[in-house]
């Protein structure tokens, strides 16, 4: 893995102007000492990282932004040389990758000598507070001696560096303990090669020291704040130093660690005397420890340490007063003028306050007044509440240490001032036909405006404390006037804003038009007819329909029915409809219904009548066929006054005849609807005559016979009156 990650630095080093390099790496060190070993690279780019490697194996790694270091302290043992290999990567501004490597060797060689300690001065006792000191001494034989240090009951107590390299040494700080017993010292040396000396030791006994005595004879234990006291004692000395030619003797004020020689000079052993101290108690309360310490020719002897307690009293601040001159209510933005008195028996007040609280809130500041002395104050400031409610007000002061009570009073504040008048009313939302959002501006308030009242018409929807509201349940088409005010915490409320009118979309159509109930009349002409309907229902109003006749629009009435003109004859139309009302809203086409048209028109007369194939008994009617604007179904054909029937169009076989007989034919048309053409004219056809003879000689005529013959049941007649003429009754003739 290493001879990977060399292989890639070595790749990208080519394009790098930075290097790795051993920032600490002694070239030599003795075995056995501990020494240190660093790899440093900063490049001046992005992230960088330092791996080193001892003797092939990872020994230190680090990394950094723009820098990095990478180290760490060994020791090794034997003459031997260890190799370190830095490698180094990191990356530019572009994030292009880089890297680095280099390596550096350190030879260890013969083990260092170790320098050695000894005491140079170390009493064997002392007495109780007297000063003594020690002195220990280092020596190295190689000349490479760092330090020298003394410790006291396992503590460094003293320290020496530098030197000559050979020989240095280490004085103890004077000492001075407290108490009988033994103090234990311990001293060694130290080279630059970190070998160390032995550590030796030493104790030294302290003994009582009864040189000095003394007793107190005006020891205070109370006094108030800032208040001079003295302290006296009566001292014995029974030493024998002498100083000048004389014995000198002090007193310590342990406290204050200063040295007081009040007329003891020249006091020879044996001597005894008084001496006072004077002081002025501190100034906060509590409880205050003195020591004192009796010493002989400055620093040689002390006494015992002599301790009392002086508890030092405050007398807090008293009699706080606050005034507002009377006034216990106030409008809003009025103000009110507060006075605080206060009185302090020691006479070191600090400061004197006055404070407000608003409703519901904590105690703030309005005014800090330094007090001018004499142990009286009087502060007055004039406030102006910003809020409605009862308000608090307290004055109270501070001396150098404690309170003083509180004086308190209440002043309750009234909000008479209404919000303004909303303004800006619209509606949002106005779509769904049963609902829209009034919105309007803010109103303002010399407090706060909590709440706003909305009417509709003349009903009240409640208040909000937003400056908008939902409106429901509503009609559609309906127009209502909105209005809205305002109201404060204090109950004022605003004067209704202007009427907004809001008219709701009606967005319901009118119910289809029942085909069922569809009705034509006037419908005899055969090119219109009136179209009625039941009208359709619709949440507010129909306001009129659209009758479609097949895909043309027929029409546009506003009332159930329509008349339908400019029609064609026995034709068939699809008739529907459909409801709007004033919104624009469609009902949905009806279902069709079908109105045929009559056909009015006969056919023309007949023209153009003409015999053909006329015989003695029949003979062929023929005629020109008639027009009609639907089409011609059938003729009527009349032989004089007997009708004929229906015939075939445009030819009729006329039979049954009388020989030499004169018919009058005529002919008419008729339509699929019934119409009938008026009669043709005339048309004369007489049938061809027979010989009258009697072939049989019975008196009949072969024609009479043929007759008779035709039809049996005829029967012949003798004329009574004479006149020799038959007559033939054909009984459907």
């Amino acid at each position: 893995m290493k001879r990977l990650f060399s292989l890639a630095v070595a790749l990208v080093a080519c394009v790098s102007t930075q290097a790795v390099w051993f920032s600490s790496a002694p070239g030599s060190v003795d075995s056995g000492q501990g020494y240190w070993v660093s790899a440093d690279e900063s490049p001046g780019g992005n992230s960088v990282e330092v791996w080193v490697y001892k003797n092939g194996s990872y020994f230190a790694y680090g990394n950094g932004w723009g820098y990095a270091s990478a180290g760490g302290s060994t020791t090794d043992y034997g003459v031997q040389t260890v190799t370190y290999e830095a490698y180094s990567s990191w990356y530019d501004d572009w994030w292009n990758y880089y890297g680095d490597y280099t390596s550096t060797t350190v030879n260890i060689i013969q083990p260092n000598n170790a320098p050695t300690i000894e005491w140079v001065q170390n009493p064997g006792s002392a007495q109780v507070n007297q000063w003594f000191a020690v002195q220990a001494r280092g020596t190295d034989p190689d000349g490479n001696l760092m330090n020298v240090i003394v410790w006291r009951e396992w503590v460094p107590f003293a320290y020496n560096g530098g030197g000559n390299g050979y020989e240095n040494y280490t004085d103890a700080n004077l000492y001075a303990h407290d108490s009988p017993g033994s103090v234990t010292f311990m001293a060694a040396s130290l080279d630059s090669n970190y070998a160390e000396s032995p550590v030796i030791y030493h104790t030294v006994t302290i003994t009582e020291n009864n040189a000095i005595n003394y007793n107190s004879t005006n020891w205070p234990t109370t006094a108030y704040m800032n208040q001079g006291i003295t302290f006296s004692m009566n001292v014995t000395n029974s030493g024998t130093k002498y100083w000048g030619g004389g014995h000198f003797i002090g007193m310590r004020d342990w406290n204050a660690n200063n040295i007081y020689f009040p007329s003891l000079n020249g006091w020879t052993p044996g001597t005894t005397g008084d001496v006072s101290f004077s002081y002025t108690t501190p100034n906060l309360p509590g409880t205050y420890p003195y020591n004192f310490q009796a010493l002989e020719h400055m620093v040689e002897y002390f006494g015992p340490h002599f301790s009392l307690s002086v508890e030092v009293i405050n007398r807090a601040p008293v009699n706080p007063t606050i005034s507002s001159g009377g006034v216990t209510q106030i409008n809003l933005g009025q103000s009110v003028t507060l006075t605080g008195t206060l009185q302090d028996p020691d006479g070191n007040l600090a400061f004197h306050n006055l404070y407000y609280a608003a409703p519901g809130g904590n105690f703030t500041g309005i005014l800090s007044g330094t007090p001018s002395g004499g142990g009286y104050s009087s502060i007055s400031t004039t406030y102006t509440p910003n809020a409605p409610g009862v308000w608090q007000f307290r004055t109270l002061g501070h001396d150098n240490y404690d309170w003083s009570p509180n004086a308190t009073l209440s002043v309750t504040v009234v909000d008479v001032t209404a919000p303004t008048v909303p303004g800006s009313l619209s509606a949002s939302g106005n779509t769904t036909g049963n609902s829209f959002t009034l919105n309007w501006a803010a109103s303002t308030d010399n407090v706060g405006v909590t709440a706003y009242e909305v009417m509709r018409d003349t009903t009240s929807l409640g208040t909000t404390s937003a400056t908008s509201l939902s409106v429901t349940g509503l009609t559609q088409g309906a127009t209502y006037a909105m209005k809205v005010r305002a109201r404060d915490a204090a109950g004022n409320w605003s004067a209704w804003s202007g009427i907004l009118n809001v008219t709701t979309p009606d967005l319901t159509a009118p119910s289809i038009p029942n085909s069922t109930t569809f009705s034509v009349t006037a419908n005899t002409t055969g090119n219109s007819f009136t179209l009625s309907w039941t009208a359709s229902t619709d949440n507010i109003g129909v306001t009129g329909y659209e009758v479609m006749r097949d895909t043309t629009l027929a029409g546009s009435p506003s009332t159930a029915s329509l008349s339908v003109t400019g029609l064609t004859q026995a034709t068939t139309y699809a008739m529907k409809v459909r409801a709007r009302d004033a919104a624009g809203n469609w009902s949905a086409w009806s279902n069709v219904v079908n109105v045929s048209t009559p056909d009015v028109t006969a056919p023309s007369v007949p023209t153009g009548l003409a015999s053909a194939s006329v015989t003695n008994t029949n003979f062929t009617l023929n005629w020109s066929a008639s027009t009609d604007n639907v089409g011609v179904t059938a003729y009527e054909v009349m032989r004089g006054t007997t009708n004929l029937g229906s015939a075939a169009p445009t030819s009729r076989a006329i039979t049954g005849l009388m020989p030499g007989t004169t018919y009058a034919m005529k002919v008419r048309a008729r339509d699929a609807a019934g119409n009938w053409s008026t009669w043709s004219s005339i048309l004369n056809v007489t049938t061809t005559a027979l010989p009258n003879v009697d072939s049989d000689g019975d008196g009949v005529s072969d024609l009479i016979e043929q007759q008779l013959g035709t039809n049996p049941n005829a029967a012949a007649q003798a004329d009574t009156n004479g006149t020799n003429q038959l007559k033939i009754h054909r009984p459907n003739q």
